[in-house]
Protein backbone atom coordinates (compact mmCIF):
# COMPACT_ATOMS: atom_id res chain seq x y z
CA UNK A 1 0.00 0.00 0.00
CA UNK A 2 1.59 3.84 -0.56
CA UNK A 3 1.48 6.23 1.28
CA UNK A 4 -1.19 8.37 -0.35
CA UNK A 5 -3.59 5.20 -0.11
CA UNK A 6 -2.39 4.62 3.86
CA UNK A 7 -3.10 8.42 4.64
CA UNK A 8 -6.46 8.44 2.77
CA UNK A 9 -7.60 4.73 4.81
CA UNK A 10 -6.41 6.85 8.32
CA UNK A 11 -8.36 9.91 7.31
CA UNK A 12 -11.27 8.22 6.11
CA UNK A 13 -11.13 6.52 9.55
CA UNK A 14 -10.48 9.67 11.72
CA UNK A 15 -12.68 11.55 10.02
CA UNK A 16 -15.64 9.72 11.93
CA UNK A 17 -13.28 9.03 15.55
CA UNK A 18 -14.40 11.47 17.76
CA UNK A 19 -12.47 13.77 19.62
CA UNK A 20 -12.82 13.32 23.85
CA UNK A 21 -11.72 14.67 26.58
CA UNK A 22 -12.43 14.81 30.33
CA UNK A 23 -15.78 13.29 29.74
CA UNK A 24 -16.53 15.60 27.16
CA UNK A 25 -16.66 15.38 23.00
CA UNK A 26 -14.44 18.00 21.74
CA UNK A 27 -15.38 17.45 18.32
CA UNK A 28 -16.86 14.78 16.12
CA UNK A 29 -14.40 13.74 13.73
CA UNK A 30 -10.60 14.69 12.81
CA UNK A 31 -10.36 16.90 9.90
CA UNK A 32 -6.49 17.14 8.55
CA UNK A 33 -5.29 20.32 8.12
CA UNK A 34 -1.66 21.80 6.49
CA UNK A 35 1.35 19.99 7.59
CA UNK A 36 4.69 22.77 7.01
CA UNK A 37 2.40 24.72 4.38
CA UNK A 38 1.68 22.17 2.09
CA UNK A 39 -0.89 18.83 1.73
CA UNK A 40 -0.47 16.09 4.75
CA UNK A 41 0.98 13.37 2.19
CA UNK A 42 2.34 10.04 4.25
CA UNK A 43 1.61 8.94 7.91
CA UNK A 44 4.55 10.75 9.55
CA UNK A 45 2.98 14.45 8.93
CA UNK A 46 -0.55 13.26 9.73
CA UNK A 47 0.85 12.28 13.25
CA UNK A 48 2.07 15.96 13.70
CA UNK A 49 -0.89 17.47 11.71
CA UNK A 50 -3.92 19.14 13.68
CA UNK A 51 -7.24 18.79 13.29
CA UNK A 52 -8.89 22.07 11.59
CA UNK A 53 -12.21 21.32 14.09
CA UNK A 54 -10.13 21.69 17.69
CA UNK A 55 -6.47 21.65 17.11
CA UNK A 56 -5.81 18.51 18.66
CA UNK A 57 -3.36 15.71 16.86
CA UNK A 58 -4.68 12.63 15.53
CA UNK A 59 -4.32 10.66 18.03
CA UNK A 60 -6.65 12.34 20.28
CA UNK A 61 -9.51 11.04 18.09
CA UNK A 62 -9.40 7.29 19.23
CA UNK A 63 -5.51 6.86 18.19
CA UNK A 64 -6.68 5.45 14.69
CA UNK A 65 -2.75 5.33 13.66
CA UNK A 66 -1.78 3.23 16.65
CA UNK A 67 -4.24 0.94 17.14
CA UNK A 68 -4.09 -2.64 16.48
CA UNK A 69 -4.48 -4.21 12.78
CA UNK A 70 -7.54 -5.68 13.56
CA UNK A 71 -9.05 -2.92 15.28
CA UNK A 72 -8.15 -0.58 12.47
CA UNK A 73 -9.50 -2.70 9.79
CA UNK A 74 -12.86 -2.77 11.75
CA UNK A 75 -13.14 0.71 12.09
CA UNK A 76 -12.39 1.31 8.25
CA UNK A 77 -15.34 -0.66 7.87
CA UNK A 78 -17.31 1.24 9.57
CA UNK A 79 -15.74 4.41 8.43
CA UNK A 80 -16.70 3.01 4.34
CA UNK A 81 -20.22 2.11 5.81
CA UNK A 82 -20.45 6.01 6.86
CA UNK A 83 -19.30 7.11 3.81
CA UNK A 84 -22.16 5.12 1.89
CA UNK A 85 -24.62 5.79 4.19
CA UNK A 86 -24.02 9.92 4.13
CA UNK A 87 -23.88 9.66 0.67
CA UNK A 88 -27.56 8.21 0.63
CA UNK A 89 -28.93 10.64 3.36
CA UNK A 90 -27.83 13.79 0.82
CA UNK A 91 -29.21 11.95 -2.39
CA UNK A 92 -32.80 10.78 -0.93
CA UNK A 93 -35.19 13.51 -0.58
CA UNK A 94 -38.10 11.11 1.26
CA UNK A 95 -38.01 12.86 4.73
CA UNK A 96 -39.08 9.49 6.50
CA UNK A 97 -35.81 7.46 4.29
CA UNK A 98 -34.04 10.56 5.79
CA UNK A 99 -34.67 9.87 9.07
CA UNK A 100 -34.16 5.89 8.61
CA UNK A 101 -30.52 6.76 7.00
CA UNK A 102 -30.09 8.74 10.14
CA UNK A 103 -30.40 5.85 13.01
CA UNK A 104 -28.38 3.98 10.52
CA UNK A 105 -25.51 6.26 10.87
CA UNK A 106 -26.13 7.11 14.80
CA UNK A 107 -25.72 3.44 15.02
CA UNK A 108 -22.66 2.91 13.01
CA UNK A 109 -21.15 6.12 14.71
CA UNK A 110 -21.71 4.40 18.38
CA UNK A 111 -19.99 1.48 17.35
CA UNK A 112 -16.91 3.37 15.99
CA UNK A 113 -16.68 4.76 19.25
CA UNK A 114 -17.01 1.65 20.95
CA UNK A 115 -14.28 0.65 19.23
CA UNK A 116 -12.33 3.57 19.91
CA UNK A 117 -12.46 3.20 23.59
CA UNK A 118 -14.99 6.04 24.12
CA UNK A 119 -18.61 6.63 25.32
CA UNK A 120 -21.22 6.85 21.92
CA UNK A 121 -21.87 10.40 21.01
CA UNK A 122 -25.52 11.61 21.58
CA UNK A 123 -27.57 10.60 18.55
CA UNK A 124 -28.41 13.01 15.62
CA UNK A 125 -31.92 13.80 17.07
CA UNK A 126 -30.40 14.54 20.95
CA UNK A 127 -28.21 16.71 18.93
CA UNK A 128 -31.02 18.82 16.65
CA UNK A 129 -33.00 18.97 19.76
CA UNK A 130 -30.16 20.62 22.06
CA UNK A 131 -29.72 22.84 19.54
CA UNK A 132 -32.98 24.01 19.01
CA UNK A 133 -32.89 24.25 22.99
CA UNK A 134 -29.96 26.69 22.81
CA UNK A 135 -31.24 29.02 19.66
CA UNK A 136 -34.95 29.35 21.77
CA UNK A 137 -32.39 30.48 24.95
CA UNK A 138 -30.19 32.33 23.08
CA UNK A 139 -33.88 34.29 21.30
CA UNK A 140 -35.29 34.45 24.50
CA UNK A 141 -32.05 36.51 25.82
CA UNK A 142 -32.14 38.41 22.54
CA UNK A 143 -35.97 39.57 23.22
CA UNK A 144 -34.82 40.44 26.94
CA UNK A 145 -32.98 43.27 25.42
CA UNK A 146 -30.84 45.74 28.23
CA UNK A 147 -30.86 45.50 31.51
CA UNK A 148 -34.21 46.64 33.26
CA UNK A 149 -33.87 49.66 34.53
CA UNK A 150 -38.12 50.75 35.21
CA UNK A 151 -39.55 53.51 37.24
CA UNK A 152 -39.64 53.83 40.04
CA UNK A 153 -38.07 50.66 41.07
CA UNK A 154 -38.57 48.34 43.47
CA UNK A 155 -36.09 49.92 46.43
CA UNK A 156 -38.00 53.58 45.72
CA UNK A 157 -42.03 52.39 45.73
CA UNK A 158 -40.69 50.92 49.25
CA UNK A 159 -39.90 54.32 50.58
CA UNK A 160 -42.64 55.48 48.79
CA UNK A 161 -45.26 53.58 50.14
CA UNK A 162 -43.92 54.74 53.83
CA UNK A 163 -43.83 57.91 52.95
CA UNK A 164 -47.38 57.90 51.85
CA UNK A 165 -49.00 55.29 53.53
CA UNK A 166 -47.18 56.14 57.50
CA UNK A 167 -48.24 58.48 59.78
CA UNK A 168 -45.23 60.58 61.08
CA UNK A 169 -44.82 58.87 64.49
CA UNK A 170 -45.10 55.69 62.52
CA UNK A 171 -42.56 56.54 59.69
CA UNK A 172 -39.18 55.65 61.50
CA UNK A 173 -40.46 51.76 61.77
CA UNK A 174 -41.80 51.83 58.16
CA UNK A 175 -38.06 52.95 56.89
CA UNK A 176 -36.51 50.65 58.59
CA UNK A 177 -38.70 47.63 57.62
CA UNK A 178 -38.37 49.27 53.94
CA UNK A 179 -34.83 49.13 54.17
CA UNK A 180 -34.58 45.68 55.43
CA UNK A 181 -36.83 44.51 52.72
CA UNK A 182 -33.88 46.60 49.98
CA UNK A 183 -31.74 44.83 51.14
CA UNK A 184 -33.23 41.28 51.18
CA UNK A 185 -34.23 42.35 47.15
CA UNK A 186 -30.89 42.96 45.93
CA UNK A 187 -29.99 39.00 47.45
CA UNK A 188 -33.13 36.97 47.45
CA UNK A 189 -32.72 33.72 45.47
CA UNK A 190 -36.19 32.93 44.35
CA UNK A 191 -37.48 29.63 43.47
CA UNK A 192 -37.64 28.27 40.32
CA UNK A 193 -40.62 28.31 37.71
CA UNK A 194 -41.57 24.56 38.38
CA UNK A 195 -40.93 24.75 42.58
CA UNK A 196 -42.88 27.64 42.39
CA UNK A 197 -45.97 25.92 39.95
CA UNK A 198 -46.27 23.71 42.71
CA UNK A 199 -47.31 26.36 45.40
CA UNK A 200 -49.22 28.33 43.04
CA UNK A 201 -50.31 26.37 39.80
CA UNK A 202 -52.26 28.72 38.41
CA UNK A 203 -50.32 31.74 38.35
CA UNK A 204 -49.16 32.22 34.61
CA UNK A 205 -46.51 35.58 35.08
CA UNK A 206 -44.30 34.36 37.26
CA UNK A 207 -42.25 32.32 34.75
CA UNK A 208 -41.10 34.85 32.25
CA UNK A 209 -40.55 37.08 34.95
CA UNK A 210 -38.57 34.99 36.82
CA UNK A 211 -36.46 34.05 33.41
CA UNK A 212 -35.61 37.82 33.58
CA UNK A 213 -34.46 37.97 36.71
CA UNK A 214 -32.61 34.96 36.72
CA UNK A 215 -30.67 36.14 33.45
CA UNK A 216 -29.52 39.81 34.27
CA UNK A 217 -29.63 39.21 38.41
CA UNK A 218 -28.33 35.88 38.74
CA UNK A 219 -26.67 35.10 35.39
CA UNK A 220 -25.21 38.55 34.69
CA UNK A 221 -24.40 39.41 38.27
CA UNK A 222 -21.41 41.04 37.52
CA UNK A 223 -23.33 43.72 35.72
CA UNK A 224 -24.60 45.09 38.97
CA UNK A 225 -28.58 44.51 38.12
CA UNK A 226 -30.48 43.98 41.27
CA UNK A 227 -34.29 43.25 41.73
CA UNK A 228 -34.81 45.92 44.11
CA UNK A 229 -32.81 49.12 42.06
CA UNK A 230 -34.11 47.63 38.29
CA UNK A 231 -37.14 46.50 38.61
CA UNK A 232 -40.43 47.78 39.65
CA UNK A 233 -44.10 46.99 40.48
CA UNK A 234 -45.29 43.91 38.30
CA UNK A 235 -42.15 42.54 39.67
CA UNK A 236 -42.69 43.65 43.06
CA UNK A 237 -46.44 42.03 42.88
CA UNK A 238 -45.56 38.96 41.13
CA UNK A 239 -42.37 37.99 43.78
CA UNK A 240 -43.94 39.84 46.91
CA UNK A 241 -44.77 36.49 48.20
CA UNK A 242 -41.02 35.52 48.67
CA UNK A 243 -39.83 38.91 49.54
CA UNK A 244 -42.76 38.52 52.51
CA UNK A 245 -41.37 35.11 53.13
CA UNK A 246 -37.78 35.80 53.39
CA UNK A 247 -38.06 38.81 55.72
CA UNK A 248 -40.22 37.16 58.22
CA UNK A 249 -37.97 34.08 58.22
CA UNK A 250 -34.60 36.90 59.08
CA UNK A 251 -37.19 39.31 61.25
CA UNK A 252 -39.98 37.21 62.62
CA UNK A 253 -43.56 37.92 62.46
CA UNK A 254 -44.07 41.24 64.45
CA UNK A 255 -47.49 43.15 64.14
CA UNK A 256 -44.94 46.04 62.90
CA UNK A 257 -44.08 43.71 59.67
CA UNK A 258 -47.27 42.22 59.32
CA UNK A 259 -49.29 45.14 58.82
CA UNK A 260 -46.43 46.60 56.58
CA UNK A 261 -46.91 44.04 54.10
CA UNK A 262 -50.83 44.19 54.40
CA UNK A 263 -50.86 47.57 53.42
CA UNK A 264 -48.24 46.45 50.31
CA UNK A 265 -50.10 43.72 48.64
CA UNK A 266 -53.02 46.21 48.99
CA UNK A 267 -51.16 48.83 47.46
CA UNK A 268 -49.75 46.51 44.57
CA UNK A 269 -53.51 45.76 43.51
CA UNK A 270 -54.37 49.34 43.59
CA UNK A 271 -53.71 50.67 39.77
CA UNK A 272 -53.76 54.43 40.85
CA UNK A 273 -52.04 54.09 43.79
CA UNK A 274 -49.52 57.22 44.55
CA UNK A 275 -46.86 55.08 46.03
CA UNK A 276 -46.00 53.85 42.01
CA UNK A 277 -45.31 57.48 41.10
CA UNK A 278 -41.53 58.30 40.58
CA UNK A 279 -40.66 60.11 43.64
CA UNK A 280 -39.99 63.64 43.84
CA UNK A 281 -36.43 65.13 43.83
CA UNK A 282 -35.93 65.20 47.52
CA UNK A 283 -35.83 61.56 48.64
CA UNK A 284 -36.92 60.32 51.43
CA UNK A 285 -33.72 59.12 52.37
CA UNK A 286 -32.97 62.87 53.46
CA UNK A 287 -36.19 63.14 55.12
CA UNK A 288 -35.64 60.08 57.12
CA UNK A 289 -32.58 61.14 58.61
CA UNK A 290 -33.43 64.76 59.55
Amino acid sequence: MTDADSVKNVLNVARFCPCYENGQFVCQGFVAGIYDGTEVSNVDELRKSLCVMCSRDINSHGSPIDCSEDNFQDRLVKARELIRLGEQLRSTESESQKLMITRKIDEQRAEMCELCGIPPLPSTEKRLEEQQQRRAKEEKIRLMGSIPREKPSIAEILLNFVEHKYEPTRELVGYEIAEKAIEICSSLRLPSPKEHEIEFPTDYEYADLWEKWHHFCVERHEDGCTLSDNFGKYALRIFLVYIEKEFINQYGKSPEICSFFIGLKSECNNPVAVTFFLREPESNEIKKRR
